[in-house]
């Protein structure tokens, strides 16, 4: 006897969702358009947040942030820096699920908190030591939080840098700064043996750090060549396996510069932001880590509505539509259908995560008096 779901004013056997989780009695009793507990599908839970019309809605995970320099989720909890005054940087974390209580304080001590990366145990983040010049930083701390001060695992060196990137997989880190790019394979309680990746060495702290993504087995980053006259740097999008020595990495896409990188199983995402306003015209772009071929990478999707920021996962990729105000995404097979909204009526949105069945971005709020506060948000994929 197959089970009836109600669905609005329609019924549809059971059969047809992949997964069902519900029992007969519980199945006749269900909306799909309204049960956050099974919401657009049986078993698809919004986490917290409401089911409108078969859609899970936003939840707050912490607002209020005062200078929020960069976040990272896994299912330890959601990682954070905020800078709520000069020279004083923190490192704090929520469940996954939103801090109903104050976060916890892992990390203080350096300046001007940034980027945020996950190792098993470690967390990676972006910072400034105290001083009068700008000088990134690469920091460390215990998910469990810092008995002491944050371990210094790399300075730049510059002075006023341009600006980093940080990525992380499993313990290994890579770091790109406005004078090249920096890894180290961390293993706590012994020196950090950094090196740097020969191909990137080329400076171009005027024109800011590239932006670098990785996956299990490789890296992704930009080459910037010398310029020519007065013109910028030309840059290449290049790739290495995580566990070379990178002495020869593999150029992927010639004088070719992305808003944004993401990668996920051997497969690099490269976000074009285009204009903005008017017709949509960004578009994100494929290629393959041992190379695009002969035609250069592979346009996935297009006619993107100034898309800012990207992030992408076994569930698919998504990106942040400024235009649109809106999170959509595509599964990885392709975007020939076009995109899913996942959540809409947005603003302000500066970066996405993945992790679990959820989707996690900070939008800024408020700015007033030289402060900054944000919010970060998740929804059901």
């Amino acid at each position: 006897m197959k089970r009836l779901i109600l669905q609005g004013c329609l019924l549809f056997a059971s059969a047809l969702w992949p997964t069902p989780a519900l029992s007969d009695g519980e199945a006749e009793s269900v909306d799909l358009a309204t049960d956050p507990a099974n919401c657009g599908q049986s078993g698809r839970d919004c986490g917290g947040g409401a089911c409108v019309k078969g859609a899970c809605q936003k939840t707050v995970v912490q607002d209020g942030i005062v200078g929020l320099g960069g976040f990272a989720v896994d299912a330890s909890g959601v990682y954070y820096t905020s800078n709520p005054r000069d020279f004083d940087a923190r490192l704090l974390r929520c469940p996954v699920s939103g801090c109903r209580l104050p976060p916890d304080q892992l990390a203080s001590g350096p300046q001007d908190g940034s980027v945020v990366q996950l190792g098993p145990d470690d967390v990676f983040f972006g910072a400034e030591p105290i001083q009068s010049t700008s000088r990134p930083s690469v920091y460390t701390c215990p998910k469990t939080g810092c008995t002491q001060r944050p371990v210094s695992l790399f300075n730049s060196g510059l002075m006023g840098g341009a600006g980093q990137d940080l990525v992380a997989v499993d313990s290994r880190w890579f770091a790109s700064f406005g004078n090249g790019i920096v890894t180290c394979r961390f293993v706590r309680g012994q020196p950090c043996e950094h090196r740097a990746i020969p191909a990137a060495q080329v400076p171009y702290r005027s024109h800011g750090a590239f932006p670098l993504a990785a996956d299990a087995r490789y890296v992704y980053f930009g080459y910037s060549r010398p310029a020519e006259g007065s013109a910028p740097p030309r840059r290449d999008l290049m790739s290495c396996p995580l566990e070379s020595d990178c002495s020869t990495p593999t150029l992927l896409a010639k004088d070719f510069t992305p808003d944004a990188l993401a990668a996920f199983d051997g497969t690099v995402y490269i976000l074009r932001k285009g204009g903005a306003g008017g017709a949509p015209n960004g578009s994100l772009l494929t290629c393959a880590a041992s190379g695009c071929g002969s035609n250069g990478p592979v346009m996935f999707a297009y006619r993107l509505a100034h898309p800012t920021a990207l992030a992408v996962d076994a569930s698919g990729v998504y990106w942040y539509a400024s235009d649109a105000g809106s999170i959509a995404m595509c599964p990885l097979a392709g975007c020939g259908g076009g995109p899913r909204d996942v959540a809409t009526d947005l603003e302000g949105v500066q970066s996405l995560a993945l992790s679990g069945d959820f989707v996690y971005w900070s939008a800024l709020d408020a700015e007033s008096g030289g402060t900054t506060r944000s919010t970060i948000y998740r929804v059901a994929k």
